[in-house]
């Protein structure tokens, strides 16, 4: 755990270095940049209605409207900047993705200092920093805003920032597969042990641990440990992806075709195009990008980079022992401390789990003139969101394990000397006691919340495709349609105007 906090502190740092902007959320409402828009309440069905009808401007009030938890500053600032792209507010999209580029950078240090709090609460105690693949697609999301705005400069160095930040995100995956069960269990003590006594010092806390691990229950850890979410491996985290490699082959390319750019930053772009397309190859073995990128004598080049549906969402795996572990004995035996008998009661566990949603969109058909394009699938943010998952739900499962032992026993023994006390002053009042003991053992269960927090707004699926044309102008719709063939929605991107040994980069969207 400390060499993954160590190398977060570092990632911070790097993040930093990619544009940023010092606004907060009181100043953004304010930003000359942020094109004004009136919020509405936020009701996940009528939200649902506006996405699946395609009435974006409506979905994109009601996110502006959402109340979002104090921790979940940056959630909020992503899923605005998102509708706001979606809107094709390419402006107002990069305030806030600059903006919360800034807030990931400080909340790695908040986050770190919360993990205490987290430890004897729930893991939502702590400060949202963001997602290894969240932050990313920050800067693949940004660099479009800024080349939509005709920013190609711009664009590019938010390309090069990533590259920056996959040296820390292949620090952190070597460090969590090389975390043993061992290590894992002690750190997760240590963190319980240090919040229960308000001390510093993990050294000392984690001799504490056992101690403060004990309970006036037995618990069978073995029967625990096998309903466990597997180990991650180093395969779990996400480093990398086919949507940036493409992207930055795409503008590498514009630099290097773009006459009017320095020579040195031509040969820069050159090399890039050659490294990118070796990487992209390893992402997206199946698509031949080459052709992307190539442009025949006399023609010029439209790919189109389409956005379809949302990506599905994180939910609480909850378990309880030993009912979901032992047939026939659904509680803990009563336990008997001082002479009184707590009835019998479970202990939670919980850990974070990831749902697919089904893809409404299953083909996508670009058409630039008259000519028909299919577009291949680049990236499955679904399958980002659930790598993330695979890699957090086993820590977060064995912080869960001994936070729920530890505020139980708590809750036991006071119950039981509660009980007690109030058994010496009157049969009434030992009712009362019993009755308020109950509750109170039943509350750690309500307080046991696993974190599946993560950006709404992020697209299912990106898919992509070009064409080689003669110089012109050209009109440019891409259709989408579902598993039986039908229409799904069109969108018109305009015309498109080619020239000789050009390269156009044209995005479009239907998050249905």
């Amino acid at each position: 755990m400390k060499k993954i906090f160590a190398v977060l502190a570092a990632l911070s740092v790097v993040l930093s270095l990619s544009l940023t902007s010092c606004a907060s959320t009181d100043s953004l409402a304010n930003d000359g940049r942020v094109k004004n828009v009136k919020p509405k309440k936020f009701v996940q069905e009528d939200f649902d209605r506006a996405i699946a009808s395609g009435n974006l401007e409506d979905a994109l009030s009601m996110t502006v409207g959402r109340k979002y938890a104090k921790n979940d500053i940056i959630i909020q600032k992503m899923d605005i900047a998102l509708m706001r792209h979606f809107t094709r507010d390419y402006a107002g999209s990069a305030a806030y993705l600059n903006s919360a580029n800034e807030d990931i950078k400080n909340a790695v240090t908040q986050s770190i200092a919360k993990g205490a709090i987290a430890a004897i609460g729930n893991e939502n105690a702590k400060e949202y920093a963001g997602a290894i693949y969240e932050s990313h697609f920050l800067n693949v999301f940004n660099a479009l805003n800024y080349y939509n705005r005709g920013d190609l400069e711009s664009a590019v160095a938010l390309m090069k920032d990533l590259a920056q930040k996959r040296v820390m995100y292949d620090s952190v995956a070597l460090a969590v597969a090389s975390e043993s069960d061992e290590d894992i269990e002690k750190e997760a003590a240590a963190d319980v042990a240090e919040s229960e006594s308000g001390k510093k010092g993990k050294k000392n806390n984690k001799k504490k641990a056992a101690k403060s691990s004990k309970s006036p229950f037995e618990v069978d850890m073995e029967a625990v440990n096998r309903r466990a979410p597997r180990k991650p491996a180093k395969e779990d985290i996400f480093t990398d992806s086919a949507l940036e490699r493409y992207a930055a082959l795409n503008f590498y390319k514009m630099q290097l075709l773009d006459h009017t750019t320095p020579i040195d930053v031509r040969g820069i772009a050159e090399q890039e195009i050659e490294q990118q397309g070796k990487l992209f190859a390893v992402r997206a073995p199946s698509y031949n990008v080459t052709e992307d990128i190539t442009i025949p004598s006399g023609q010029g080049r439209v790919n189109i980079l389409a956005f379809s549906g949302l990506a599905g969402r994180r939910q609480e795996h909850a378990t309880y022992f030993p009912g979901d572990f032992i047939d026939g004995m659904p509680f803990l035996p009563p336990v008997t401390i001082a002479g009184v008998t707590i009835p019998p009661f479970r202990l939670k566990f919980v850990y974070p789990e990831f749902i697919r949603k089904p893809k409404k969109i299953q083909r996508i058909v670009a058409c630039v003139g008259s000519e028909e394009i299919e577009l291949a699938l680049l990236e499955d943010f679904d399958n980002d969101i659930w790598m993330d998952v695979n890699a957090k739900a086993y820590k977060a499962f064995k912080r869960s394990m001994f936070r729920s032992i530890l505020k139980k026993s708590a809750a036991v023994t006071a119950g039981a000397a509660s009980i007690a006390a109030a058994g010496r002053m009157s049969d009434a009042l030992k009712t009362i006691a019993e009755i308020s003991a109950s509750v109170a053992i039943d509350a750690v269960d309500l307080a046991e919340t696993a974190d599946i927090r993560q950006v709404m707004a992020l697209p299912s699926c990106a898919s992509c495709g070009g064409v080689n044309l003669a110089s012109g102008v050209y009109p440019v719709t891409v259709r989408y349609f579902d598993a039986n063939g039908a229409l799904v929605a069109e969108d018109s991107l305009g015309n498109v105007t080619v020239r000789e040994n050009t390269l156009t980069l044209l995005e479009s969207l239907c998050i249905r």
